[in-house]
This record gives C-alpha cells, structure tokens and sequence, in this order.
C-alpha cells in the first residue's frame, strides 16, 4: 500500500506540473496524501514536532536576528 501511494502521489504531481501548475504548492500536499496510504500517519506527528519545529524555531530566531542587524531602516 505505501508503495501505491508514492507512485499515485508522483503521478498526480506530475501530470500538473506538465501543464504547469507550481509543484511548490502541490508537493506538501502530495506528500502528505503519500503518508496517509502508507499507513504510517501516527509517526508523521512526532517527527514533525521533534525534528521540523525545532529546526524551524532556529531558522525563524536566525533569520529575524540578521534582518534587525544588517541594515537600518529607511527614514523618511
């Protein structure tokens, strides 16, 4: 079953893509629908909150440190 579901969530991505529709917007939601067959949903949530949030939390603390410290705004 997980492996019908890679192959249907790589054909539905693709057929789109041809006619092209961004493959940014259709892949999470493919990737998710790819997971869901495969029948391991209750191991997506972990892996979600102990590895992305995480490293997102850096890249967001990071990223809004550099924009207040690279350059001054623009005064009217």
């Amino acid at each position: 079953m997980g492996t019908l579901g890679i192959l249907l969530s790589l054909a539905l991505l693709m057929c789109p893509a041809y006619r092209g529709i961004s493959v940014l917007l259709l892949a999470p939601l493919l990737a998710l629908l790819a997971v869901l067959m495969s029948g391991e949903a209750a191991l997506l949530l972990p892996t979600y909150t102990q590895v992305f949030m995480k490293a997102m939390g850096g890249y967001v603390i990071r990223s809004s440190f550099r924009c207040s410290c690279s350059a001054p705004c623009s005064a009217s």
